[in-house]
């Protein structure tokens, strides 16, 4: 089953041959005992249940009687063809449970050795500890699909990402809204940190809790994290909402749109320990059981450490009707030999390991990968996405009116120049205008960062008078697009003047722009800016990033480089925008479940 998937998802996604001389590297057979970060005093268990001291706690061991149960598991036996998955009591027909167990005046070493000799338990491993991986309004909105590179061919458009032409997942008929209403539509369950049930490309595309379900939770999933109730599954961290629009976002020619058109999404709100996650597969499976058509469940998170407990979870999910995507990791990783979670799902036959590409037709910088434990790559680089609507970000691109826009093509007006000196009486002899790397039309301004120690630099530009255009809106917003040369590290920093005359400092969004690719770097500029005389002091960085084989982050060090600005604007607040670009495996992963979903259906006689 998951060979016949993993081919039909590797048809429509980005071909997994890609030129990667790290796949030549030597597996090592040495595995730690235990590895990455846990939650300390708590340990999960697979329990065999069906014996009889099993069937009243009084006859269990103390720490077992105290014992949270997850989720059941099924017939232990499993299918014949995975019985390498089963345990000591892989002999037995009795079901099992997965379940937590606490007790904060022992070492989780400690506690592992003590469950381990239960005759009743299966397993004992840490609660693992997840990391979402992820390397970072009005009424009406402009559409933004021209700048999704992921799903259909762009290359012959003006866009920042430079692809080849067909390199992508190739959706039929993408973003062409068609008029047959569907009664029983795919489900992809996000479980992450949740989902903005208000952003505009969502709000009508979530799931929605048949009348007289069983279900617990809210109307539209369900919250598992421990933090407030079990209906609130509102996100207020951004990265399940992300996921989500990759996976789904409405095709209504506004704002962007999704790999599916027909996807409903289910929101589960998480925290990023596994006895979370396992709760969040068990609220699927009940989900299935009850005839919810859910197709797949979208995991953007992982880590060091190997989990067999979540590796049941999946399984007993997969059974019930719906498979996993899951990330396979941003460190650079080669999966084959290390101890990341995602390598452990190698023989599941429900969880489909999933890379991270960039538009230029190679993996991604900060990819997992390996040849036996990962399955398909798929489109993880500037991807563009939804945001939460209080994480807006501003486009003057796709702004008709802006009070200062300059994408350093001939006659712009006013053009912005750069000085070392907030005097502007020397010229920044490091900046030109270049068409080596463009966000938009052929030009951008480009940025030589001569020291190598710190890798930065610092410009002011030459003050503007823009009071006459801005004094007509209240709230005011800019935006500056930053990419570094070659597949390296920029970013930026930014300050402005204030009607005080110091430089105020900025909260600009958007993390690192890795792998080469473009990042919005947008923010509210403060209230007492000076619009008269307007000037931004900038620091512009490159940075070298290197994937370390023993450690999940990587070294990101200083070095001397070109760096590039476009598409700099300052605007109307108001119309920021709920959509943002993110890079990682856990965007790579949404698009391959928003493909799986309608194959499962299509398939369902074979998947």
């Amino acid at each position: 089953m998951k060979k016949f998937l993993t081919v039909l998802l590797s048809a429509l996604l980005v071909a997994a041959s890609l030129p990667l001389a790290a796949f030549a590297q030597t597996a090592s057979e040495e595995t730690p005992v235990i590895t990455g970060d846990y939650v300390q005093g708590e340990v999960i268990v697979c329990m065999d249940s069906g014996s009889t001291a099993l069937r009243s706690r009084s006859a269990l061991p103390e720490l077992l009687a105290g014992a949270e149960q997850l989720m059941t598991l099924s017939d232990s036996a499993g299918d014949a063809d995975n019985a390498q998955l089963r345990s000591r009591s892989a002999a037995s027909a009795d079901t099992q449970v997965l379940a937590l167990v606490k007790d904060e005046s022992r070492s989780t070493e400690a506690l592992i050795a003590e469950l381990e000799s239960y005759p009743q338990v299966v397993f004992a491993e840490p609660n693992y500890i997840t990391t979402n991986f992820e390397t970072t309004a009005t009424e009406t909105y402009p559409d933004l699909s021209d700048l999704q590179w992921a799903n259909s061919d762009q290359s012959s458009k003006n866009n920042p990402f430079g692809n080849p032409q067909g390199f992508n997942i190739g959706v039929p008929d993408w973003n062409v809204p068609s008029a047959s209403a569907e009664s029983d539509n795919p489900v992809v369950a996000i479980l992450d940190t949740g989902v903005d049930l208000t952003n505009p490309d969502l709000k009508d595309k979530l799931w929605t809790r048949p009348a007289g379900s069983g279900l617990p939770g809210g109307d539209h999933g369900i919250n598992v994290s421990g933090e407030g109730s079990q209906e609130n599954v509102v996100d207020t961290n951004g990265h399940g909402t992300h996921c989500a629009g990759i996976v789904g976002a409405a095709w209504n020619n506004m704002g962007v749109s999704g790999a599916g058109e027909k996807i409903e999404i289910m929101a589960i709100q998480s925290n990023n320990a596994i006895s979370s996650k396992i709760q969040g597969f068990d609220y699927v499976k009940q989900a299935c059981q009850e005839g919810v058509n859910v197709k797949a469940v979208n995991l953007s998170w992982g880590g060091p450490g190997q989990s067999k407990a979540l590796d049941r979870a999946i399984e007993e999910t997969g059974k019930a009707g719906a498979i996993a995507l899951v990330a396979s990791g941003n460190s650079g990783w080669d999966n084959d030999i290390s101890n990341s979670m995602a390598s452990g799902f190698s023989n599941n036959p429900y969880a489909v390991v999933v890379n991270s590409a960039n538009p230029t037709g190679t993996m991604s910088t900060f990819s997992d990968y390996g040849k036996r434990t990962t399955d398909i790559v798929a489109p993880g680089s500037q991807i563009l996405s939804t945001v939460p609507m209080d994480q807006s970000v501003y486009y003057p691109e796709k702004d008709k009116a802006p009070v200062w826009y300059d994408n350093f093509e001939d006659g712009q007006a006013p053009a912005i120049s750069f000085f070392y000196d907030a005097a502007c009486t020397e010229a920044a002899k490091v900046t030109k205008i270049s068409g080596d790397k463009v966000y938009e039309g052929s030009k951008s301004l480009s940025i030589d960062i001569e020291d190598a120690e710190s890798g930065n630099v610092v410009l002011y530009s030459q003050p503007m008078d823009l009071s006459e255009k801005a004094s007509a809106i209240e709230n005011k917003a800019i935006s500056i697009k930053v990419a570094a040369a070659g597949q390296k590290v920029g970013a930026c920093a930014l300050l402005v003047k204030n009607t005080g005359g110091e430089f105020e400092k900025v909260k600009i969004s958007g993390g690192s722009a890795l792998d080469g690719t473009w990042m919005n770097y947008s923010a509210a500029l403060p209230k007492d800016t000076d619009y008269k005389n307007f000037q931004m002091k900038v620091l512009f960085a490159f940075r070298d990033i290197t994937f370390l084989p023993d450690s999940s982050n990587p070294s990101v060090t200083p070095n001397s480089g070109t760096v590039y600005a476009d598409a700099m604007g300052i605007g109307d607040a108001s119309k920021m925008l709920p959509f943002d670009y993110k890079n990682g495996t856990s965007m790579a992963t949404p698009a391959a479940a928003g493909a799986a979903a309608p194959l499962r259906r299509q398939y369902k006689n074979r998947l």
